[in-house]
């Protein structure tokens, strides 16, 4: 590729490499192993001019002290360097404490809670810092509100995050600390005390403008859920998109309209270049030209709120447009991985988040693969070129992000493609019609004629995707797709979009190699998958349950059968469904007694108290639910049990009298309200 930049991209993935390494070990003398690095890269740079033996010396001192860099940007950046962060005291949890703290984000909400992310200050006086999440108690009769910038003291109880209940569900204390968050703090709206911020906040400010725009689109005649999709498009605010809208837009596979980043902001770019084209025919305007590009492409991010998503693609684009627009000679792929080094040097947390990861993923595959796709076809009409340019963006951008959404989403629509050649264009006009009637609004001057048009265009919008949505056949869900596939795929995807046509011979052998090796991964994975035999007693608050998965099937037995179609619906199943690739769920009754690959068997005990004393010689485990009266000494004696596991629909008082005596007894002892789900292909050695 002309004017690609090898060494610096190759410098700024090494970065990246040091970046996600220093969330994971432990260099010692890391300031010492950095000094005397960038001493040996420096002697041997001055040296390679007379001995280029040393040049691959050189490189290598270089890379690792780059390595050590992105290594130490994390390590600052990690709450156990910083004295004060809250991480790194004794609090007390799930006990109430007093706070203070300031609002600096907003979440949707639940049907529980209101979520802000607030910067502490304080707890039970002592002076803490650091990141947390605010649950505050959602009240039916009286509406709550809380601003960016306002000042909360009050009292609540200090939550840590807790690893997932049931196997592979999602882990969610994971999630949160790749967002620098380690505690949340739930209180009830009774008990704060808050304090407006009479200081100049930016971020308030800003949300102060888009509660005034949002209020001010109410005046006019559109229909309610149009005005979320507004709010979506253009002011960066999903939270009153009803459920049905935004399963529609899933279904359809342009769930990622819904979301403003890097499309919305490249379409805004389009819209700024063809507005300010006329600047081209002077000396000067071709001077200006980028200023108003950018403060156009700024002031639409702060419109939007700024928000993480908003920000990485704004300044993606930032560099993208100044690389355009000056005519350098230079490669988008450089500025694309400027851009990046950008963001990860201001938070390296940003390098886990899905939404930067798919974004320049995407944008990689434009840049590298559309030109590539483009030049299959030569259209000879505007109308041709256009259709063939949506198609070839959309088809780029789907390939290379497809590893990355069916790892972590196990779904993919049959329709993206329809769907996005027919809503793209769409979004255009949407977003350039919508930036008016925002305008208009604003100054009270929006003519009932837009209104009518754009309301219009919303509603079909609506109906398009909800029609588009409705192919149940062409929608797959609980695709099985591993991490090894995973990094394969990616291969594969990076050894395309760098295929060179000066380096054929390379290039096709290095396609071939990883489409090979991608294809075998695929054959031994979904051979596993065939004969996976696994049996889980999962974590139910209201049922027991036990999940037998065989193959592509799972039998899931409960004593719930009238809400069996409620169950298989169920966040626990559908957890299940995706990490094993299931595609039959059958509910049944409990049985009394199971067997586990000829290892163990299974004593289930309800509230009867009733259990069978088996002849079989395999080792037993005992499944406790719905406090059954019964002497379990007695038990213990009769069928010599190895483990005793008990669900959460027993009474406490007698787990923790089944527990003791089980110590008493010497038999292992798992309550699943405490420890989460039981795996039995986890066991390792019985007593």
């Amino acid at each position: 590729m002309r004017f690609l930049n090898y060494k610096f991209i190759g410098f700024t993935i090494v970065f990246g490499v040091g970046i996600i390494l220093g969330f994971h070990i432990l260099i010692p003398y890391v300031f010492i192993c950095l000094i005397l690095s960038l001493l040996i890269s420096i002697i041997t740079h001055f040296i390679v001019k007379k001995h280029q033996l040393l040049l691959g010396l050189n490189y290598l001192f270089l890379n690792f002290s780059i390595l050590l860099l992105g290594y130490l940007n994390t390590q600052v950046h990690l709450p156990k360097h910083q004295e004060q962060h809250y991480n790194n005291s004794e609090l007390t949890y799930d006990t109430p404490s007093s706070f203070k703290l300031k609002i600096t984000e907003k979440l949707k909400p639940n049907a529980f809670n209101y979520k802000y992310y607030a910067q502490l200050f304080e707890v039970n006086n002592k002076k803490l810092k650091g990141k947390i999440l605010l649950k505050i108690n959602r009240d039916s009769i009286n509406k709550f509100q809380l601003n960016i910038g306002d000042f909360v003291h009050g009292a609540g109880e200090l939550q840590k995050f807790h690893a997932p209940e049931n196997p592979q569900n999602f882990n969610y204390s994971t999630y949160m600390a790749h967002q620098n968050v380690y505690m949340a703090i739930s209180a009830e709206q009774s008990h704060l005390s808050i304090r407006k911020n009479q200081e100049f906040n930016l971020f308030n400010s800003l949300d102060e403008i888009r509660t005034n725009l949002r209020n001010q689109l109410k005046h006019y005649n559109f229909q309610q859920e149009n005005i979320s999709l507004i709010e979506a498009f253009l002011l960066g605010q999903r939270q009153r998109i009803s459920d049905e809208t935004y399963e529609d837009f899933k279904n359809a596979g342009v769930i990622h309209i819904l979301a403003v980043s890097g499309l919305h902001v490249g379409i805004i770019l389009l819209i700024l270049n063809a507005l300010t084209h006329f600047c081209i025919y002077t000396k000067s305007g071709r001077r200006l030209r980028p200023f108003l590009v950018l403060i156009g492409l700024w002031g639409f991010a702060f419109l939007a709120g700024l928000s993480p998503s908003v920000f990485r693609a704004t300044v993606m684009f930032s560099f993208l447009s100044i690389g355009m627009l000056l005519q350098k000679r230079t490669n988008s792929l450089n500025t694309l991985f400027m851009s990046g080094l950008v963001l990860v040097l201001v938070n390296p947390f940003i390098i886990y988040q899905v939404g930067f990861q798919l974004s320049y993923l995407a944008v990689f595959g434009i840049v590298t693969l559309q030109p590539r796709l483009y030049k299959l076809y030569k259209p000879r009409y505007y109308v041709d070129r256009l259709f063939w340019g949506i198609i070839t963006v959309t088809l780029a951008a789907q390939l290379s992000i497809m590893p990355l959404s069916l790892y972590y989403f196990n779904q993919f629509s049959g329709v993206f493609l329809i769907a996005n050649i027919l809503i793209l264009p769409t979004l255009s006009l949407i977003l350039g019609i919508g930036i008016l009637v925002l305008s208009l609004a604003k100054i009270g001057w929006l003519p009932s004629i837009l209104v009518e048009v754009y309301d219009f265009i919303l509603t079909n919008l609506r109906l398009l995707i909800h029609w588009l949505g409705s192919f149940e056949q062409f929608q797959f869900e609980h695709i099985l797709f591993t991490k090894p596939l995973l990094w394969s795929s990616l291969i594969v995807v990076l050894s395309a979009c760098l295929w060179s046509r000066y380096a054929k011979v390379k290039s096709y052998i290095a396609l071939n190699i990883s489409v090979g090796v991608l294809c075998l991964l695929i054959f031994f994975t979904y051979r596993d998958h065939q004969s996976q035999n696994e049996l889980i007693i999962l974590k139910a608050y209201n049922s027991s349950e036990i999940a037998h998965v065989k193959g592509a099937q799972l039998n899931l037995y409960t004593n719930r059968l009238h809400d069996s179609t409620e169950l298989k619906q169920s966040y626990r199943i559908q957890s299940l469904a995706n990490v094993y690739g299931l595609q039959s769920i059958e509910v049944k009754p409990l049985a009394y007694q199971y067997k586990y690959k000829d290892k163990f068997k299974i004593q289930y005990i309800d509230s009867s108290g009733v259990y069978v004393k088996s002849k079989d010689e395999l080792p037993t485990i005992v499944f406790l639910s719905e406090s059954p009266k019964l002497n379990l000494e007695r038990l213990i004696k009769n069928i010599q049990p190895k483990l005793l596991i008990a669900n959460t629909t027993n009474y406490k008082s007698y787990v923790d009298r089944w527990r003791e005596t089980c110590k008493a007894n010497e038999v292992s002892f798992h309550s699943i309200y405490e420890d989460g789900a039981f795996e039995f292909s986890e066991i390792k050695r019985l007593k």
